[in-house]
């Protein structure tokens, strides 16, 4: 099991020392390349399942030229457009793991916000009324061991807590997809060279 859950949220537009929005490199490159170098190794296991954190609100988009939101930095729009880009990459790889017995599962495991310590660069208010209206955490790690133990979840599976979620027409376009694609690979080489 890969379980990606590493998450960060910045109340200002804020770059890593790779030169990348810190946002964008936490929520969305770093999943992308650990799901990517251990994807040999997930598909010789037993059972194997991929596990990412991710439900963006559903009539959230990508500004494709923008993936870094230098232009329109939004702390909240913002974290979302990168778990919208987990969410987009997980459903390709999903598609393309076409007989093989590789789950790739995105989950809100809520319900709601649960205490954790997403807010803890954010203002001092915003930190207060997040713990004021967050969940235990233990419903959602419940939710989280659902998606690792449960063996009749399908190939590729998308939950809001423990009830299954439908793709919506956005995430199984195509062009969008290729797009995020062709962009993530333009800022991986960056870094590489």
């Amino acid at each position: 099991i890969l379980y990606n859950n590493a998450a960060a949220m910045k109340p200002v537009y804020t770059e890593t020392g790779d030169g990348l929005e810190y946002m964008l490199q936490t929520n969305y490159l770093a999943p992308f390349i650990l799901t990517q170098s251990f994807l040999h190794l997930l598909k010789r296991s037993q059972d194997p399942r991929v596990i990412n954190i991710t439900l963006p609100p559903e009539k959230l988009r990508l500004d494709l030229s923008d993936l870094q939101c230098r232009r329109s930095f939004n702390t909240m729009q913002s974290f979302y457009k990168t778990k919208l880009a987990l969410l987009l990459h997980s459903l390709e790889l999903a598609d393309s793991l076409t007989g093989n017995d590789v789950s790739i599962i995105c989950a809100d495991p809520g319900p709601g916000p649960f205490d954790s310590g997403l807010v803890r660069d954010m203002p001092a208010p915003i930190r207060f009324f997040k713990k004021l209206i967050s969940g235990r955490v233990d419903k959602a790690a419940a939710n989280i061991l659902f998606y690792a133990t449960h063996s009749f979840l399908r190939k590729e599976t998308i939950f809001k807590g423990t009830n299954p979620q439908q793709r919506i027409p956005y995430w199984n376009d195509r062009q969008v997809r290729d797009e995020l694609r062709q962009k993530t690979d333009e800022l991986l080489a960056d870094l590489i060279s």
